[in-house]
């Protein structure tokens, strides 16, 4: 087939605008003050109202527009519309954006930066000694008014499971009682597009997003025109932190590490975002020694020395977050803290804790009156176990104090806690303050120890917003046994960061997977996690380093969280449709091979019906034309600019047609993750 009319009956998103406007200028629902309200026509359509769907349906290019022909079934196409209300919100053309974006793009929602970063590709024919060379980074920015099937939900392909098996076929996905997905997943695609497919899923439902995007130095393959490099880049964070902010749950948190070079505007773009008023800390963590280039540019006078980034904190709701913040234990242990409540767990505690800060007493006694104290020294003699220093830190949430305490035995007297079974209870004064008492304590004296004080709260101090303590040599690089020489993060601040904020079966998303730190540490600590990559190499490297974990991974926090081994996850991929014809371009070696290309391309994948075909067609052909005067990766450059991005990847709502060639197998879990089987 030929695409160089592929868009010629497609109206504009303008005068599309001037028709819906007409259609629906008496239906006083949608048309409010003069103007037609596309929040209003999106919520009745999403609801199938009548009167919408009859509108759009009896106009002939609203039906071509949204709506699908399926064995003579009329089938409406909601995301098409939600689609087109985005780029209605914005009336100008993206060209004036192209080659000046600005500091600050104004009504930067205006464009969206598509394929800045990883969607790139090893020049055509490099070895793997010359992968090392420059690649080539198409920076593609793309106009609201120029997108069509760009956000809709996209189809899914090459899906694996992995077990201590190995890899295996996956035939089903894994859902808990809300019908919400729990398998662990790992995604091979565009980010920014894998994000708005996984709303269809996950929206809402995501308690904690970590994300470590490239930090702009000019050292981290963030390549640009210089003219606007720094404003890319935060138009390129702008787009995926919306979509992330539509994912994140009512208690949920975002984390996002950088460095100076755009912490202050990051955060300017968090607060336009998330709101000021949900921003919650700015992490100063120590990330470098002292050591190389940083100490020579302090004996040049430049600077001093950089070992710091930053982690930038922010919730959806400031009034329903409640954070766990972590705990370091005291350089000495109080010999005080000399007893056990051997039978305690640790969920228990978290809640006991809780009740009492929160004077919740009869749920407190719930938990508590149920277990008994016992010294450390019969504790280790019954268990046949030594407990010296780290096993204390280890179980300080159950280690406690007595003490004696003056207005608790007077409270404890009046209620003659004395004569009650229990050994251990709660009591609520008149002040409104609940305390943890053992009931066999001395009646005849006002020193006796009455009053019970855990190990974790009193031997214990909460970290503040500079993180120096977590190790970033040594085996670092070896954690999870895999390479990745450039930026991986310890597995102990992914711990602190997800202990922080999630409690087990919590989902967790980072879609700036790299080595696959935040799904490691997910796994280990029994977290439903997300991972989305676009390089293949690096997503392998998060396949190995998975595997090596189900197979009882001893690197990183496995000590720490006593990791045994085990647990599963599902690795699949965006289907691609025009990224495969990036694909071909990518391998070309001669400019010659284009012209051959050329006719593929025309006839299989998608041109954007901006181009003149024709016209691109003879400059191909002709060997004398300026195209021939470019050097090759200038050319395919160029060719790649003439694709379609609306159609990079397979739209799920036409993935059955026979031109996408997606399998069945396909096709049928992917309307599984949609939940459509």
């Amino acid at each position: 087939m030929s695409n160089n009319s592929i868009f010629v009956e497609n109206k504009s998103v303008q005068s599309l605008g001037v028709l819906i406007d007409e259609l629906f200028k008496f239906d006083e629902r949608i048309f409010i003050d003069g103007n037609i309200s596309y929040t209003a026509l999106l919520d009745y359509a999403k609801e199938y109202d009548n009167n919408v769907i009859t509108t759009l349906y009896n106009n002939k290019e609203t039906r071509e527009k949204f709506f699908k022909t399926i064995s003579d079934i009329n089938i409406f196409q909601h995301e098409k519309l939600d689609a087109f209300v985005n780029s209605s919100l914005i009336k100008n053309s993206y060209t004036k954006y192209k080659n000046q974006i600005g500091l600050f793009v104004k009504n930067n929602s205006d464009i969206v930066l598509n394929f800045p970063f990883k969607d790139c590709y090893l020049q055509g024919g490099q070895t793997e000694d010359e992968s090392k060379r420059e690649e080539i980074f198409f920076n593609e920015t793309i106009a609201f008014n120029e997108i069509d099937m760009l956000l809709s939900d996209k189809a899914f392909c090459n899906f694996s499971k992995y077990t201590k098996n190995g890899q295996e076929d996956f035939t089903e996905f894994s859902r808990n009682e809300n019908g919400t997905i729990k398998d662990n997943l790992l995604i091979k695609g565009n980010n920014f597009l894998a994000l708005h497919s996984l709303k269809h899923e996950f929206r809402g439902k995501v308690k904690l997003i970590y994300i470590d995007p490239p930090y702009n130095t000019g050292s981290d393959s963030f390549k640009y025109n210089d003219n606007f490099n720094h404003s890319a880049w935060l138009v390129f964070m702008k787009n995926r932190l919306e979509i992330a902010k539509e994912m994140l749950s009512d208690d949920g948190a975002i984390f996002v590490q950088c460095d100076d070079n755009e912490q202050a505007y990051l955060k300017v773009l968090m607060d336009e975002i998330f709101g000021r008023g949900n921003f919650i800390n700015s992490i100063s963590v120590n990330m470098s020694n002292m050591s190389g280039p940083k100490i020579q540019h302090a004996y040049m006078g430049k600077r001093f020395p950089k070992v710091k980034e930053y982690i930038l904190l922010y919730v959806k709701s400031k009034n329903k977050y409640k954070l766990n913040i972590p705990r370091t234990v005291k350089e000495e242990w109080d010999n005080e803290y000399s007893s056990i409540i051997p039978t305690l767990t640790r969920d228990e505690y978290i809640k006991l804790r809780d009740h009492i800060v929160n004077n919740e007493t009869d749920l407190a006694n719930l938990i508590i009156t149920k277990h008994k104290l016992m010294s450390l020294s019969e504790y280790a003699k019954s268990e046949n176990i030594e407990i010296n220093t780290e096993w204390k830190i280890n179980n300080m949430w159950r280690i406690v104090a007595t003490k004696p305490n003056e207005s608790v035995l007077k409270l404890a007297k009046r209620q003659n806690a004395h004569l009650i079974d229990s050994e251990l209870i709660c009591l609520e004064s008149s002040k409104g303050n609940t305390s943890l008492i053992k009931t066999n304590f001395n009646t005849e004296t006002a020193t006796t120890r009455i009053a019970i004080l855990f190990a974790e709260d009193k031997s214990s101090m909460f970290f503040g917003d500079v993180w120096s303590d977590i190790p970033t040599t040594g085996g670092i690089a070896q954690e999870g046994d895999v390479s990745f020489p450039k930026g991986k993060k310890p597995e102990k601040l992914l711990k602190r960061i997800i202990e922080t904020v999630t409690s087990k079966n919590d989902i967790v998303l980072d879609f700036f997977n790299g080595s696959g730190t935040t799904a490691a540490v997910c796994h280990k600590m029994n977290r439903q996690y997300i991972g989305i990559e676009q390089m293949d190499a690096t997503i392998s490297i998060t396949i190995q380093r998975l595997n090596n974990i189900i197979k009882g991974d001893f690197t990183g926090i496995s000590k720490e969280v006593d990791w045994q081994g085990g647990g599963e996850f599902v690795c699949f991929e965006l289907a691609k449709f025009n990224e495969k014809c990036k694909d071909l371009i990518m391998k070309v070696k001669d400019s010659k091979e284009f012209i051959t290309l050329f006719d593929i391309i025309e006839n299989k994948f998608f041109i954007s019906y901006e181009e003149d075909v024709l016209k691109f067609r003879n400059k191909i052909n002709n060997e004398s034309s300026d195209f021939y005067k470019k050097t090759l990766k200038e050319q395919k450059i160029e060719f790649v600019e003439k694709l379609d991005l609306n159609q990079m990847y397979v739209p799920w709502s036409e993935c059955e047609d026979e031109l996408y060639e997606l399998g069945s197998k396909d096709i049928e879990l992917t309307k599984k993750f949609y939940g459509e089987v």
